[in-house]
């Protein structure tokens, strides 16, 4: 079941997180470390109304932050649409159930709430080096948009959208 998330939710959330992280530097992916995403940045995403968790039994084993586009960002990438979209950030899944299909849930979510508020476009990018989020975009329709660099990391971002 996917619902919006609550600060009582933090702790798992941040296991999620650690766990990934820890993956991902096997993969040799440093999209995340220590320094993001932080529990601040999650609490926050609390306070807005734009995080969502999947749970089984009361157990969080995944989350996805959904949001409006908010002014100036992703200015450098090459989008195919110029006007506002929903904008899919911080996704992961516990890595003992992934291969579920819980990401596609999310994923599915954010394109029905891009629809349901009207804005029938989704963007979001991934690092460069994260080549399971790079499939799994292209795998679910999503177009490859370009490339987009942030000042704090070594390798740019991967852009995409999709238009509904």
């Amino acid at each position: 079941m996917i619902r919006k998330a609550e600060l009582s939710d933090i702790s798992a959330i941040m296991k999620i997180v650690k766990s990934t992280i820890k993956v991902m530097h096997e993969e040799n992916n440093p999209q995340w470390d220590e320094l993001y995403p932080t529990e601040g940045i999650f609490k926050n995403d609390i306070k807005v109304g734009e995080l969502f968790v999947y749970t089984d039994e009361g157990k969080v084993q995944g989350f996805i932050c959904i949001s409006p586009e908010k002014e100036s960002e992703y200015t450098m990438g090459a989008w195919r649409e110029s006007k506002t979209a929903l904008v899919i950030h911080r996704c992961a899944v516990a890595t003992d159930v992934r291969g579920k299909g819980i990401a596609s849930q999310f994923l599915e979510l954010a394109e029905n709430l891009a629809i349901h508020k009207k804005y029938n476009y989704v963007k979001s990018d991934t690092y460069i080096t994260n080549k399971k989020m790079n499939d799994f975009f292209l795998k679910k329709g999503y177009t490859f948009c370009g490339e987009m660099t942030r000042p704090e990391m070594v390798y740019p971002f991967n852009c995409y959208d999709k238009i509904l």
